[in-house]
């Protein structure tokens, strides 16, 4: 995720690496996302997202961020990305483990409900409807604190983008908290 724009040609034209070199870059960055995966799984089943743990958040998000794109990115375009129905379901599998310990943690940090809302609000329906079998997306507890999350949050805390070309004004936890709020004021 982080080094997406610089391996993609796509959107980089004047990469300075080989064919090889993205390739090697690529693998290598798979390899460590399914690496976080398998510690967070291994976490969870050891000690699960009950207890507040302030680096938790950090691994959670990026791995959701990275999960949530492939997910976009193949319902987006169905014929480019020919995946398996296995592979589809290992990264909603992979998504409900993010948004669990996101849930989990937003319990004892706030800031992991803020940015467990924002993901939430990023679901497609499918997904949204899938991730509220395993995750409570309303509890009664959660829509009182709703109403002073909508109030703004001066923050400088950067929410992990999709890659380094966007602006990263919009990953401003303040302006995802402002968009959050005029979201949860039309719905």
């Amino acid at each position: 995720m982080l080094f997406d724009a610089q391996l993609s040609p796509l959107q980089n034209d004047g990469s300075p690496l080989t064919e090889t070199q993205i390739a090697i870059a690529k693998d290598i960055t798979a390899q460590a996302t399914a690496q976080l995966e398998s510690l967070l799984r291994i976490y969870y089943l050891r000690h699960g997202f009950e207890a507040y743990d302030s680096m938790l958040i950090v691994h959670l998000v990026h791995l959701a961020n990275v999960t949530l794109t492939r997910i976009t990115i193949i319902e987006q375009n169905p014929d480019i990305h020919a995946t398996s129905t296995e592979e589809i379901e290992t990264l909603r599998s992979t998504l409900i483990l993010c948004l669990k310990g996101l849930h989990d943690q937003s319990k004892n940090f706030f800031l992991s409900g803020v940015v467990f809302d924002v993901m939430k609000n990023r679901l497609s329906p499918e997904n949204r409807n899938l991730v509220g079998k395993f995750v409570a997306l309303r509890d009664s507890d959660r829509d009182q604190r709703e109403r002073h999350r909508s109030q703004r949050i001066i923050s400088d805390y950067v929410i992990p983008i999709v890659n380094l070309n966007e602006d990263p004004e919009a990953g401003r936890l303040v302006n995802m908290v402002q968009e959050f709020g005029r979201m949860s004021q039309l719905g």
